[in-house]
């Protein structure tokens, strides 16, 4: 979808349907649109974040700034160290040299498990030094195929914790948005709907073709 382009009726009801209960950025990816342009229209439709999702966005916040937040009373591990920057010959004895890696550093094809945007636990794999990636995603990309560009890897079962080949299914932005929406919709109608809609957008394009040849003619 083009910037600047008109709104199609179609684009408007899922932006009604998918803006307050979902990220911004999900929502323009899904859409085609920039954030700015999501973020507008919205406004000058005066379509609102749900109160479910504000409140999830400030529990994930909150989660976030409570990680990071030093404790009431902490002192600095180096409050009493003689030495700035570490550039006291006793500190310098102990640092660490160029290239050297701490004893309990992580090796290729290791797996942890972080939350990821959303909150939701997912199992990473390290790749390589200082690259990680989603195990859903590299198991995928790894025994099945390529992940094409917008589309997202959703699990059968519904476990993000099996990642086995099996289990892993890969769909298109729009219609994962549609299985997360509040509607709560199967697979089989979630793709049903995806359907209905790129023929929709078929039909206006056609339209819209149609149109530029009479002006032109």
């Amino acid at each position: 979808m083009g910037k600047g382009l008109e709104w199609t009726e179609q684009e408007i009801e899922d932006l009604r349907e998918m803006y307050p209960d979902h990220d911004t950025e999900d929502v323009a990816i899904v859409l085609g649109r920039t954030h700015r342009a999501v973020i507008l229209k919205a406004s000058a439709l005066g379509i609102k974040k749900s109160a479910e999702f504000m409140m999830r966005e400030k529990r994930r916040l909150v989660k976030v700034s409570k990680s990071t937040r030093l404790a009431k009373g902490h002192v600095p591990w180096n409050a009493a160290t003689v030495g700035v920057c570490g550039q006291h010959p006793n500190t310098r004895k102990t640092q660490f040299k160029k290239g050297h890696l701490p004893k309990n550093t992580l090796q290729d094809g290791a797996i942890t498990i972080r939350e990821d945007g959303r909150g939701v636990p997912q199992k990473t794999i390290r790749v390589r030094l200082g690259k990680w990636a989603y195990l859903s995603r590299y198991n995928y990309e790894r025994f099945i195929g390529p992940i094409p560009k917008g589309h997202v890897i959703r699990f059968r079962d519904g476990d993000p914790m099996n990642c086995e080949p099996e289990n892993l299914v890969c769909i298109s932005n729009k219609l994962n948005m549609l299985l997360n929406s509040k509607h709560g919709y199967t697979l089989e109608q979630a793709k049903v709907l995806e359907a209905c809609v790129l023929i929709k957008d078929f039909i206006n394009d056609k339209h819209c073709d149609n149109g530029k040849e009479n002006i032109n003619g």
